[in-house]
Order: C-alpha cells, then sequence, then structure tokens
C-alpha cells in the first residue's frame, strides 16, 4: 500500500477520467528540473491480471494533486507489464516531453522582437498543448534577425534563455501544471536573486563544499556559423587576490544560429554571471521532515510541492570565506527535486553539479532518450 499524503489519477488524450492511482499504486517517485518544470515521475501498479492495454495508453495525462489542486503533470511515455500468478505489474513512466513535440525546420525572429515575444511564439507555433503562459518582461531584444533551424521548442527555448535579460541574468523556461484552469501553463523567469524556500541547518542533511571545477573568468562565444568570435571578462577576478585568482581561465560557447555581435556578447555576459562565482554552497542535500520548509511568507510547504527553479536559504549555515563569492552561499539554486513518495524523502541538487549552460542543456537532452 503507498502512503501518498496526496493523490494522483489517470486521464485520457481526451481529458476523460480513466483510473484513480490511490492505493494501488506503488514506489512513487517524482521529479522536477530547470529549466524544464515538471520532469517525470515513476510507479508502479499491482492488480488482476488483465491484457486490456487500452485502459491506460499513450499519451495518457497522469495528474497528482492534494488539497491545493494539481501540483505535478506529466505525459505517460513508457509502460512495462509483468504477469504471473493471475497478477499484473505495470511499471509506468510519464515525462513531461510536450516541448519535445515539434520544432522549426527554420524559423526567423525578426530584428527588435523581445525575448518573451519570441518566446510567446514557440509556444503558440510549437507547444499547442500547452494553453497559459506567464512572461518575464526581460527587457532583452534581438539586435538582429536570429534564423533558428531544426530545433524542438525545448532548444529553441533554451538557446533564447541563454541571451538572458537587459542586467545579464539567465533566464529559466518551465511548463507547470495550472491548477485553476486544468492545464499547462509555460513560466519564463529571471534566475532568482533571493530564496524561495528556508530551511534549518538541522533538518537538512548534505555534502557541503565549494566549486571551482567551472569557475572562468572570461567566456568566449563563437557565432555566425563558426565564421566570428566575441570574448567578454571579469579583469577584476584575472587580478590578483583576494579579489582575484591572478589567472585567465576561459570558456567557449558556441551558437552557430547567432549572427549579431551585440546579440552575442548579451548571451556571454549571462554565462559569465554564472561561470565567474566560486561557489560555497552544498552540492546535494537530503530532507525528510515534512515540517522542514517554509516559503517567504513563513508557511508550510510540503515537500512533494517543493520545485527546481527557485533559491533555497540553509539557516545557520556558513559560508566559506571566498573573495570572489558573491551568490549561492547559503541561498544555492535548486537545478533538480526527487519527491519518494513511499518514504516521504526530499533529495535536491544543486547548481554547482550543472554549472555550466551545455551541461544543463546536455542533461536535458539526455533524459528525452527514453
Amino acid at each position: 500500500m503507498a502512503r501518498w499524503p496526496f493523490d494522483g489519477a489517470i486521464y485520457d488524450w481526451n481529458g476523460t477520467f480513466r483510473n484513480f492511482l490511490g492505493s494501488q499504486a506503488e514506489g512513487l517517485i517524482l521529479r522536477t528540473v530547470a529549466p524544464g518544470g515538471c520532469w517525470d515521475l515513476e510507479f508502479s501498479l499491482q492488480r488482476k491480471a488483465t491484457l486490456n492495454y487500452p485502459d491506460i495508453d499513450y499519451p495518457f495525462d497522469v495528474r497528482l494533486y492534494d488539497n491545493q489542486g494539481v501540483f505535478h503533470r506529466t505525459r505517460m511515455e513508457r509502460r512495462t507489464d509483468e504477469l504471473g500468478d493471475n497478477a499484473e505489474q505495470i511499471q509506468i513512466r510519464a515525462i513531461n516531453t510536450i516541448a519535445d513535440y515539434q520544432g522549426y525546420a527554420s524559423k526567423v525572429f525578426a530584428l527588435g522582437t523581445a525575448i518573451e515575444t519570441a518566446v510567446s511564439t514557440v509556444r503558440t507555433d510549437l507547444m499547442p498543448k500547452v494553453t497559459a503562459e506567464s512572461l518575464v518582461a526581460t527587457g532583452r531584444t534581438l539586435t538582429a534577425a536570429y534564423t533558428i533551424k531544426a530545433k524542438k521548442a525545448r532548444a529553441v527555448l533554451q538557446a533564447l534563455c541563454d541571451l538572458g535579460t537587459s542586467a545579464d541574468v539567465l533566464l529559466y523556461w518551465y511548463v507547470w501544471p495550472d491548477g485553476a484552469a486544468d492545464a499547462y501553463q509555460l513560466l519564463l523567469e529571471a534566475k532568482p536573486a533571493t530564496a524561495g524556500y528556508f530551511v534549518d541547518i538541522r533538518n537538512i542533511r548534505g555534502r557541503f563544499g565549494w566549486d571551482g571545477e567551472q569557475y572562468a573568468n572570461k567566456v568566449t562565444v563563437i557565432y555566425n556559423a563558426g565564421a566570428s568570435n566575441v570574448s567578454v571578462q571579469d579583469t577584476a577576478l584575472q587580478g590578483t587576490g583576494p579579489t582575484g585568482t591572478n589567472d585567465i581561465r576561459e570558456k567557449f560557447l558556441e551558437v552557430p544560429d547567432l549572427a549579431n555581435s551585440t546579440d552575442a556578447t548579451n548571451l556571454g555576459n549571462s554565462a559569465l554571471l554564472v561561470y565567474k562565482l566560486l561557489r560555497g554552497m552544498p552540492e546535494n542535500a537530503i530532507i525528510s521532515a515534512p515540517w522542514a520548509i517554509t516559503d517567504t511568507n513563513r508557511q508550510l510547504v510540503p515537500l512533494w510541492r517543493v520545485r527546481a527553479g527557485k533559491r533555497i536559504a540553509i539557516r545557520g549555515l556558513q559560508p566559506l570565506r571566498l573573495g570572489t563569492v558573491t551568490d549561492g552561499r547559503n541561498t544555492p539554486f535548486i537545478t533538480q527535486t526527487e519527491y519518494n513518495a513511499d518514504t516521504g524523502v526530499l533529495s535536491l541538487h544543486f547548481e554547482n553539479i550543472e554549472a555550466t549552460l551545455e551541461g544543463m542543456i546536455a542533461k536535458l537532452k539526455q533524459r528525452t532518450e527514453i
């Protein structure tokens, strides 16, 4: 019997209810990622043997809900049946692949297009299942036409987010369930500067330290199909200590679709803001106390509702005294959550695990290969 503090149900492609999960489901694990939003969930169903496959079919929706409404929604991508002794065990994996269904063979975003306008166009053109959106005003526009070729929605969204805001802050996109409208919603947000969650150090277990492996104080962007490049750097960090590291450490980013030097420079500045941090922060953490996490209003946040894409303030964690640390010492940025419904344990992964832009993209691509 599953020990869920919430419930779930399966709906067919017409939105018609087909099956409660309830106590028949076991071993449920749900994940969220940044960028991306609701990522996947896995569980198994035990029942009397039947070969009635259409009762749980592709691409049915799996929705989890509590007393606040739907908080996790994904679409079934894999089902495996094991039959024996007049019993059937169904292993199900549901993944949020809506951003991988359609793509542009070729698409031109015009000069002067705001980043959020381009993101809205991607949703309209390539993500018809996502019927709502909430997009931050980025203050940044394209300074030249941007031609996208042979990319699905996920890759296009990431390419636009990498351009950042007018303050050179990285952008993140998410697909979350909009419980009120019973729909999917696309969110575009700037990387937060302050904590959205709070936890006492006594209620968290994990690995603590600092990460300099991905550190760089210079970023070179190769653009225009490899014909051009532009570099941005932080000369103060290249100088002597305690502020600087007394060396030049360079990262290369290849963005062949970009054609304009200003856009390439904007992308480089947004990337440099991430790379130049020597992070004094935990690598990962485990939280099991159901009362451990609160929000900015000091309200309890159920562990299953904790999402990637926010910072969590760890009260009582003392930062390392590194001269170049300006970010994430006590408030690491959550890049992945994993909640085990049977054990009630929440696992968190932080930004230093996926410090590079290309690393985040590579991981998302890897997860789509199911």
